[in-house]
């Protein structure tokens, strides 16, 4: 059962927003997506559009596979422009990746890596649209930095695991 926190002014929707957050990561790292799902829903019922729950509900829809759901959220998000975090463009363009949209995915995370340009997760995506476009020399790039600018991060891991699939395909370069 789901309680709210007491009343006061530690109760604030704000407070609840960010504690619901911090609450939908948790969930997120420990596999639960139901349950960071959950708990993203209560925080968006305490405070909707809050941009991090949204980003947040965003990486547990993609976690579960729900790349459609993320496609519409994040669109009008992105629509803001300069107001949107760098974070949106990245999930987005995942998103749009994993429907088969590499046109929409390639001009999403080119938007994000003009504001972020050595963001781990933003190359590590860059890498993989890259790979599925049939860029294998720009994925090897892509992930060869994201090893240089975030060695000992879960994007390193994934692009170890990228580089090797890519160094055993006789067909790349």
């Amino acid at each position: 059962m789901r309680k709210a926190p007491a009343s006061g002014p530690e109760s604030s929707a704000s407070l609840r927003a960010v504690m619901a957050e911090e609450a939908a990561e948790a969930w997120l790292s420990a596999g639960n997506i139901p349950g960071a799902l959950n708990i993203v829903d209560f925080g968006l019922s305490v405070r909707p559009g809050d941009v991090s729950l949204r980003l947040a509900k965003a990486r547990a829809l993609l976690e579960q596979g729900n790349a459609g759901a993320v496609v519409a959220d994040l669109t009008s998000l992105v629509a803001r422009g300069a107001e949107a975090p760098p974070e949106a463009f990245v999930l987005l363009a995942s998103a749009e990746r994993r429907l088969g949209q590499l046109d929409k995915a390639t001009q999403h995370i080119t938007l994000a890596l003009q504001r972020m340009p050595e963001n781990a997760a933003a190359l590590l995506e860059r890498g993989i649209i890259r790979e599925q476009v049939g860029d294998a020399t720009g994925a090897q790039a892509d992930w060869q930095h994201v090893l240089d600018v975030a060695p000992d991060s879960h994007e390193a891991d994934r692009a170890r695991q990228d580089l090797a699939v890519l160094a055993a395909d006789p067909d790349s370069p």
